[in-house]
């Protein structure tokens, strides 16, 4: 009876301590956009990461984002 209570009570405390587990950071994002290709690599060169791009044909938005 003992060990059912001993192991009882350490699950509780288990359980317990996941309530003070730090949540992960949320991360704020920033947009930009651009229609000149070459500025496009400079972007991608400067961290930005391309999310989408719009245009019929040949491509005349790029889209992008980055962490702030």
């Amino acid at each position: 009876m003992k060990n059912k209570l001993l192991a009882a009570a350490l699950c509780l405390l288990a359980l317990a301590s996941l309530a003070f587990v730090q949540q992960p950071k949320r991360v704020a994002w920033e947009y930009t956009e651009t229609r000149d290709f070459r500025k496009a690599n400079t972007l991608g060169a400067d961290g930005w990461e391309l999310v989408a791009t719009e245009g019929s044909g040949v491509v005349s938005t790029f889209y992008f984002k980055r962490a702030k």
